[in-house]
Order: structure tokens, then C-alpha cells, then sequence
């Protein structure tokens, strides 16, 4: 039975053999192959050809005669980039790094201090709206800036985070600029409305830091 069933089982079908190419398609496939690749390789040589001509423009530029003044930017800005990589500048490196550190924060507290003094405890208060009976400074401290107490907190917190090496307190510090910035603007609409002096005030005072000028006055 099963010698049977062996023999009138119908034969398995024939593989399906790719279509046969013709000379004509081949030759084209051929043709289109050999039409890439040089193109390819001309791209590679444009490519070249374009390098080339810019290291000979660099190389050219680099001959013409200069002025002492703009050799002097040039190795400037060379010596710059070279410290920037190395992350050290000798010799003064460790001034720079005790004035723009502990040197900071001194400033910022003694510009606090000043503040708070020349505010006066009547006008004193860590919330954005003025007192009731808010009495107008304009001298002192306040003859240089607006908000003496707002500058030197940021520039003490700078000082913080560079004398601790922190990029992330260098980042509350900016996040602390925004906040004391806008908390400003909403305690200065509150005393422009309260003084009317306080906008011609305004506008021949700096906010949190001082011009220059009054920085060398200060220090003098």
C-alpha cells in the first residue's frame, strides 16, 4: 500500500530559473555599472581638486606681507586658543583664579552689606513689594546702581562658583540673574507708581552692576 501511494504521488515541481538576461540588457547593466563608478570617482577628484585649492589660497594668504598690528592679533588670538586648550595661564593663573574667586566674593558681600546699611532697616524686605511708607534712596550705594544687594549676591555666587570649580552653581548663578531680574522689574513698577522721581532715577542708573566710570570711582 504504501509502495503505491509512493508511485502516484505527482512529481515535485521544476525550479524556476531566473529570466535570461539578452545581450542588449546586459551590455546596459554594464554601461550603467561602469557609468556610476566614474562618477563616483569624479566626485572623489572634485573633491580633491577643491582641497587643493584651498590649502594653495591658505598657503598664499599666509606670504602677503602684514602689518606689526595684525601679526600681534594673530599671535594673540593663537596664544589664547593654545591657554584655552591647556586650561592653565602661567604665572598670573593663580592671581586671576584669587581675584575671580574669594576676591568676588568679598565684593559681593561687602556690596550687600553697603546696601542693606544705606537701605535702611525701615525700607528693608526680602519680598518684591516696597513698604508701606517706602522712602526713595538714591545716594550711597544707590547712587551707582539700583539694586545694590541683587549685584553684589550675583557677584558673591560667582565668585562661589568659580573658587569651587562648579559649572553647575555657575548655572543656578545664571538662574538667579533671571529670577532677581524679573523679581526687579515687578519691584520697579511698584516704585515708579509710589515715586514719580524714580523713573528719571531709572534711567541714569545701572540695575545690579555699575558703568566702568563709577567702578573706578568706587575703587579710588
Amino acid at each position: 500500500m504504501l509502495r503505491a501511494d509512493l508511485e502516484e504521488a505527482p512529481p515535485a515541481p521544476a525550479p524556476l530559473n531566473a529570466p535570461e538576461q539578452s545581450v542588449d540588457e546586459v551590455e546596459t547593466n554594464m554601461l550603467s555599472d561602469f557609468t556610476q563608478r566614474m562618477a563616483a570617482r569624479g566626485t572623489e577628484s572634485n573633491v580633491r581638486d577643491a582641497a587643493q585649492e584651498y590649502v594653495d589660497s591658505v598657503k598664499s594668504n599666509v606670504q602677503v606681507e602684514q602689518s606689526g598690528p595684525s601679526i600681534v592679533y594673530v599671535a594673540g588670538q593663537a596664544a589664547l586658543l593654545l591657554l584655552l586648550l591647556v586650561g592653565d595661564v602661567p604665572v598670573v593663573g593663580g592671581a586671576i583664579e584669587t581675584l575671580l574667586g574669594p576676591g568676588l566674593v568679598v565684593a559681593g558681600i561687602a556690596a550687600i552689606g553697603k546696601g542693606v546699611l544705606d537701605l535702611g532697616a525701615g525700607n528693608l524686605t526680602p519680598f518684591a513689594a516696597p513698604v508701606e511708607g517706602n522712602e526713595l534712596k538714591t545716594t550711597g550705594a544707590f547712587s551707582y546702581v539700583r539694586h545694590p544687594i541683587y549685584g553684589g549676591l550675583l557677584v558673591a555666587a560667582t565668585g562661589l562658583s568659580v573658587a569651587t570649580e562648579s559649572f553647575q552653581r555657575l548655572l543656578v548663578v545664571f538662574l538667579l540673574y533671571l529670577l532677581l531680574d524679573a523679581k526687579s522689574l515687578y519691584e520697579e513698577k511698584e516704585l515708579e507708581r509710589i515715586h514719580p522721581a524714580y523713573r528719571a532715577y531709572k534711567q541714569v542708573t545701572p540695575k545690579f552692576f555699575p558703568s566702568f566710570d563709577e567702578l573706578d570711582e568706587i575703587l579710588d
